[in-house]
């Protein structure tokens, strides 16, 4: 079976008078509410019928589902002359992959890089060092499938990655630590690279969840995961438009207990410091090639 990329959607930019959108009330039982980690809120979401919607507060909000392959956007009133690159950047980032997820296609919160085995995912939270430990692998001939949002299909026997455009962020701290102010000088095919899909569907070989522990002194810690450890700590990482639709979270559970039962998930716990991404990516890279070959 010959799976397709995620289906593109146009993006237009529309006025408030053109389109209004709902009034996001967390009383309305409607919408949703999405949280960091911190508890604040980072977007409101919205369905009824055939529509959808995605608010993004002081950036935009996004209507989607009203008619096939188009996707909406009103700026935030209440924030003045919001770039448009900050809003493509949202959608591509923050929007997209939950309009995927509400159009049936699972999406993890992740980077990932593509090796002789397959995709290799890296999961973990926002500031993790997803984008960091993907670049580095990229710097060792590893190249980069991901960045922030992983696609994957679970429907068949095997497990595959499928394509998503994607545009690698390397924040500050890690662009000093790589030289890549230098390296943007001398070499722009470098970073052109980094934001071109894949063409077709790769194995998903495996997982890795990034856990950066502010307390440790000690060696970077690798462990594999039992399915049901794995099952528990990867759903934290899933992008979830909704909850209300029961026979949509049916058939998105049963895809994950898929993922667990047939591809394997290693934790990488480390310290809150670069010092460590070197035994991180040797870690990375010989828990992969001493995964046994599928036949």
């Amino acid at each position: 079976m010959h799976l397709q990329q995620p289906r593109p959607f146009n993006l237009t930019i529309a006025s408030a008078e053109s389109f209004r959108p709902p009034a996001w009330d967390d009383r309305d039982p409607a919408v949703h509410i999405h949280r960091n980690h911190d508890g604040s809120i980072w977007a409101y979401s919205y369905a009824r019928g055939s529509e959808q919607w995605m608010h993004l507060p002081g950036v935009a909000s996004f209507r989607f589902g009203s008619h096939d392959g188009e996707a909406v956007v009103i700026p935030d009133a209440q924030t003045p002359a919001v770039q448009v690159s900050v809003i493509e950047d949202a959608y591509q980032r923050a929007v997209l992959p939950m309009v995927l997820h509400a159009h049936g296609q699972e999406v993890l919160h992740a980077s990932a890089v593509i090796m002789p085995r397959g995709v290799v995912a890296l999961c973990g939270r926002s500031q993790t060092g997803k984008s960091t430990t993907a670049y580095g692998l990229h710097r060792r001939g590893h190249r980069v499938w991901a960045d922030d949002a992983l696609v994957f299909d679970a429907s068949a026997e095997s497990v595959d990655a499928i394509p998503y455009p994607h545009r690698l962020r390397i924040r500050e701290e890690a662009a000093e630590y790589f030289d890549l102010h230098e390296l943007r000088r001398r070499d722009t095919s470098s970073w052109t690279a980094l934001e071109q899909a894949q063409d077709d569907p790769a194995p998903l070989a495996c997982l890795f969840l990034l856990e950066r522990d502010i307390e440790s002194s000690g060696p970077v810690e690798l462990v594999r995961l039992s399915s049901t450890q794995a099952f528990a700590n990867v759903m934290t990482y899933a992008y979830l438009f909704r909850l209300d639709d029961l026979e949509r979270k049916r058939q998105m559970l049963e895809k994950y207990l898929a993922l667990m039962t047939r591809v394997p998930v290693f934790r990488m716990r480390f310290r809150a410091t670069l010092d460590q991404l070197p035994a991180m990516l040797d870690q990375i890279e010989s828990a992969v090639q001493a995964m046994p070959v599928e036949p």
